[in-house]
């Protein structure tokens, strides 16, 4: 996973989610490599003291080969914005004298491993907006949706919900982080977080499979979908 500067135009940091060193015999398929297929981030904490600045990242990354059942993680990684002791502040000089050192300099720790998150695809993949415990919303074609959370050591599945068996395309939290849409091929779901039950459901209509969710507005009370023809708005506040 490459992290890419727009203001200096080069590459800042690259971490390696997933190692490997797989080599296929002479004359045998190649082995295909593990792909990072999704990323999220979390929103940067606002407290202060060491934890000022920090944040999570997740990661998603699939082995397929041949006949194999295909192998998917989802990897969470803390990211510090400051360290302590003697290495750290070594690291700092080094970067603050040496401008590419940081491409090698990694501060994302991986904290856990989730093996088989889900039995099918995973299609979308968000974080919810609190920047001190945020939540990971994820959705799959096994028709499941599943929010994760951080339990102080490591993150487990906090509920996992499923609509009428539809496979859920991709989600979305809203401003406040209460609630979450998810968009299936026909229907938007809306769930309510502290209770892990649908609010509501519409209809896509005329838009055709939902593709995407979002919640808009200035307060968040409008909900956008977009679909194979066309986009779809919804008040919240009056579900029309």
């Amino acid at each position: 996973l490459q992290f890419y500067s727009l203001a200096d135009d080069t590459q800042s940091l690259e971490v390696e989610v997933s190692p490997s060193n797989r080599v296929s015999a002479i004359g045998a398929t190649a082995i295909k490599p593990t792909r990072v297929e999704l990323v999220a981030f979390s929103t940067p904490s606002t407290s202060t003291g060491k934890e000022a600045g920090s944040y999570w990242m997740a990661t998603l990354d699939t082995w397929v080969n041949g006949t194999f059942a295909a192998e998917r993680h989802i990897k969470f990684w803390r990211h510090s914005a400051e360290g302590e002791g003697f290495v750290f502040r070594f690291i700092a000089q080094l970067q603050a004298t040496d401008r590419n050192y940081s491409r090698n300099w990694n501060r994302f720790e991986l904290t856990t491993r989730i093996d088989a998150p889900h039995e099918d695809v995973i299609t979308s993949m968000t974080f919810s907006p609190s920047s001190s415990s945020p939540l990971l919303l994820t959705t799959s074609l096994d028709s499941t949706i599943k929010v994760w959370s951080y339990s102080g050591s490591s993150w487990h599945c906090r509920s996992s919900s499923s609509y009428r068996s539809f496979a859920p395309l991709d989600g979305a939290w809203s401003h406040d982080g209460s609630m979450f849409a998810v968009a299936h091929p026909n229907a938007i779901t809306l769930w309510s977080l502290a209770s892990n039950s649908l609010i509501h459901a519409f209809n896509c209509g005329s838009m055709g499979p939902a593709r995407k969710v979002e919640f808009i507005g200035e307060e968040g009370t409008m909900l956008l979908a977009g679909g194979k023809h066309g986009t779809t708005v919804w008040d919240l506040l009056t579900f029309e």
